[in-house]
């Protein structure tokens, strides 16, 4: 029985293995890229910031202060109508969120000036999240919360992706 139960966890885990699954490391950002300049649509910075800040990397408020520059630019804040009912009342919305985002090295003339960019840590990257609403044309009001709620989890998806992408070029 204990042989069984050995053998099972040791599948267990090769299964956990093959499908990636691993435990995440905190973000690490080398010395030279931080204190880091966040630009670009405000709320998505805001909460970039947030979650930098939170792991631990320096977030400068000013750009004279930094050495790297983050700029988040949004492509596309879209709500379509998918699908219609038989009534032809909407039966679905999707909701689609794009943004480039793209990290430059900066590098100071001297102390009073603003910084130059020297170098590209990553080229303008595209991220896009999407979620599908289903309607209900005879609550409205309900709608129009649950659409907020979206775009609040269509921002936190791209800030996910953001960090991820942030995670593989931070070295």
């Amino acid at each position: 029985m204990l042989r069984l139960s050995n053998q099972l966890l040791i599948i267990l885990l090769f299964c956990l293995v093959g499908c990636g699954y691993q435990l995440q490391k905190p973000l690490e950002i080398s010395e030279h890229r931080q204190a880091i300049f966040i630009d670009g649509d405000r709320l998505l910075t805001l909460k970039l910031k947030k979650q930098l800040r939170s792991q631990g990397i320096i977030v400068s408020d000013t750009l004279i202060y930094a050495n790297s520059r983050i700029t988040l630019a949004v492509i596309e804040r879209d709500s379509r109508n998918l699908t219609l009912s038989a009534d032809s009342r909407d039966g679905q919305t999707a909701h689609r969120l794009s943004v480039t985002i793209e990290w430059l090295s900066l590098q100071k003339s001297d102390t009073s000036s603003q910084p130059i960019s020297i170098s590209v840590i990553l080229p303008p990257t595209s991220v896009h999240a999407e979620l599908i609403q289903l309607q209900n044309p005879d609550n409205v009001a309900a709608q129009k919360s649950t659409k907020e709620r979206l775009q609040q989890q269509l921002d936190d998806r791209i800030i996910a992706k953001i960090l991820h992408i942030i995670r593989l070029n931070s070295r």
